[in-house]
């Protein structure tokens, strides 16, 4: 009976430890954004004792080890933004879940956070006594000023991500009144991190390297046909765009970029060369900050045996042996140890068959010695070579005694 009951605490406490077991999952996940920040709250299983963080940004975009919190600021930290439709912005990041606070195990989990927002939250009051307020049928410019919706987009051939050498286009978009001018200033490219940078326009919206980045080309949209005709005053959507190459910085996948926008009276001054006589130091209307973030791969510059989300084995191995050039093999791990475990069968193979060989060579060579005449062989009254070499010699010796008795009697008579 005692034994009985030992038995049955055991099976419970192995089924409560297999239930403590139980793998941690992630239920939902809250988000909040505001012009600046994107709140994260997670609503796990079990209380959470690991930390969670921006994938790529371990160290600079985590939480606090044992919170569900995580606030992250919209220009850095692998964020990317997408003008979802003209009331509607959304802003995306992939997190990473770790179970352990120090540790980072295969079952950690990642996901991708959206959200959306408003695009009135994008909009800045800009104060200007330069332009009048007015009133026609398309837009209203208020009194104490007027709003502009400003955004930067990028584009690639691949929506989630591009690689290196793919073209790229950036576009910086503006809503604003027709007869405001703006330029692009300030553009910098920057791991998200701050410890690497490339600058791509000065601060007079001059290319720095036009090998990276060309000169932007300007394209007006209007955003609808009304009854009037078309005014100065009319709210238009203005696209400042570039083409380029994609590049990346060798620690980082995600590249972040930032550029200013200088708003104008009128149209703003394109010359580059010669700075005293650009105006737009002298009167300019407002500042404005646009950003947004592009994650590029580089598979034929890392040359690395990892799997690449959206590209087949065929492309990543043409593309590692295109770098490598065409004199260099490469095997993955797998099939290294598949090649060696088949060699190593094959010389064990070889060792059986050697030592069998021997073996029977062995046994052959004592079964033939065993088969040899012996002293043993004479004693027992089998006859051995010797013995009859011997019974020869007698049997000649006896004839030779036979013929001379013949041949002494062959003279008597």
């Amino acid at each position: 009976m005692l034994l009985f009951v030992q038995l049955l605490l055991m099976w419970y406490c192995f089924n409560g430890t297999r239930a403590n077991k139980s793998p941690q999952k992630i239920l939902s996940v809250e988000t909040n954004c505001t012009k600046d920040l994107m709140h994260l709250k997670l609503n796990m299983l079990r209380p959470f004792k690991g930390m969670f963080y921006a994938k790529g940004f371990l160290d600079e975009c985590n939480s606090q080890a044992g919170s569900n919190l995580l606030t992250l600021p919209l220009t850095s930290c692998g964020m990317r933004s997408h003008m979802l439709s003209k009331d509607t912005m959304e802003y995306s990041v992939q997190i990473v879940v770790q179970h352990s606070s120090k540790l980072q195990q295969k079952s950690d989990i990642k996901i991708n956070v959206k959200c959306e927002v408003s695009t009135d939250t994008m909009d800045h009051n800009i104060e200007s006594n330069d332009l009048k307020p007015q009133r026609n049928g398309r837009m209203r410019f208020f009194k104490t000023g007027m709003k502009i919706r400003s955004w930067l987009q990028i584009d690639s051939q691949k929506a989630e991500y591009a690689a290196v050498g793919e073209n790229v286009t950036i576009s910086a978009n503006a809503l604003l009144p027709r007869n405001v001018g703006m330029r692009i200033v300030d553009c910098i490219a920057f791991d998200g991190v701050g410890d690497s940078s490339q600058r791509l326009f000065d601060e007079y919206g001059c290319a720095v390297d036009e090998l990276i980045m060309s000169e932007f080309t300007e394209h007006v949209m209007d955003l609808e046909d009304g009854w009037s005709k078309s005014s100065d005053d009319d709210i238009v959507r203005k696209i400042y765009s570039t083409e380029f190459q994609a590049f990346k910085f060798p620690d980082k996948e995600i590249i972040h970029f930032n550029c200013g926008i200088i708003l104008c009276k009128g149209e703003c001054s394109k010359e580059c060369h010669d700075i005293s006589e650009n105006h737009l130091l002298k009167r300019p209307l407002a500042r404005l900050e646009i950003f947004n973030s592009l994650k590029v791969i580089a598979p034929q510059i890392e040359a690395i045996d990892r799997p690449i989300k959206n590209v087949t084995t065929r492309e990543k191995s043409e593309a590692q042996s295109a770098y490598l050039g065409p004199d260099v093999l490469c095997i993955s791990q797998s099939r290294l140890a598949v090649i060696f475990c088949t060699l190593g069968i094959i010389f064990l193979l070889a060792v059986i068959v050697a030592i069998f060989c021997s073996i029977r060579y062995l046994t052959q060579r004592r079964i033939m010695y065993s088969r040899a005449p012996t002293l043993s062989d004479d004693i027992s009254g089998r006859r051995s070579i010797f013995s009859l070499s011997s019974s020869s010699n007698n049997f000649s010796q006896s004839s030779l005694e036979i013929d001379s008795k013949l041949f002494s009697y062959g003279r008597v008579y």
